[in-house]
């Protein structure tokens, strides 16, 4: 199982960071609002299954703590989102949950920089790379070293805003 090393930012300011990525050479990789499926297993572990626009992705997640470093996964592209997601809302799980979510990602030196926009909350900002040093660099490229709140969730996201994720089953944006 692999490890993923990611950190995030909240409440950034969307433009000035484009700015920075763009002034360091940072390679925009795309604009693409994006759907999923969160499937809770419980004991801090989930399924999701993720339309990102050029693939689906099936991933399980096990966090382990909220370090850079502090979450499990294994992930693999498949077919086809709506029938994937029919085949696992069959299944039984703690809870159900179907996201919308807006992102931006830029490129630089294997660290992916993902501008993300999700309903009702501050535009934030996640890091991620293939080990703690590239996740640090890249804090240290923006100047953020001190304000990534480390690996957590989206749900605990939602939480600093005091809003409880899990009491929406259907998180969309409004038209």
């Amino acid at each position: 199982m692999a490890i993923e090393y990611e950190t995030k930012i909240l409440n950034i300011e969307k433009k000035d960071i484009e700015n920075k990525l763009i002034s360091f050479g940072a390679k925009k990789l795309f604009e693409h609002k994006f759907r999923r499926w969160v499937l809770d297993m419980g004991n801090h572990e989930w399924t999701r299954l993720r339309d990102e626009g050029d693939k689906v992705t099936l991933t399980y997640k096990k966090r382990n703590n909220k370090e850079i470093d502090g979450v499990e996964e294994i992930e693999t592209i498949v077919e086809d989102f709506d029938e994937i997601a029919e085949i696992l809302l069959k299944q039984k799980w703690v809870g159900t949950y179907y996201q919308e979510n807006k992102r931006i990602m830029y490129v630089m030196d294997n660290i992916e920089f993902c501008i993300d926009n999700w309903p009702d909350i501050p535009t934030y900002l996640e890091i991620e790379g293939k080990s703690m040093e590239d996740v640090k660099k890249g804090l240290k490229m923006l100047d953020l070293e001190k304000h990534d709140v480390g690996n957590i969730s989206v749900c605990d996201v939602y939480e600093k805003y005091d809003i409880n994720l899990h009491d929406r089953d259907v998180l969309k944006f409004n038209k």
